[in-house]
């Protein structure tokens, strides 16, 4: 599958292993993946990327996850 066809997901995470290995396990499942480490950085990319889904930690700083899907 090109890149520009596969669905894009946004993963929301503050914790930056956990952030990576989300990341990871999609990219190897096929997807095109945008990362972001709290709320307001993933309003920026969503605005960007428009994702196809959006995988999200509620308890961050900056923005929370409930915070963030609200505003998306």
């Amino acid at each position: 599958m090109e890149a520009h066809n596969k669905k894009r997901v946004l993963v929301v995470e503050d914790d930056p292993q956990l952030r990576g290995t989300l990341s990871e396990i999609l990219r190897w499942q096929g997807y095109a993946v945008d990362a972001a480490p709290h709320g307001q950085a993933a309003l920026a990319l969503a605005e960007v990327g428009e994702p196809d889904a959006i995988l999200t930690d509620l308890q961050m700083p900056v923005m929370d996850g409930a915070t963030f899907i609200r505003r998306c």
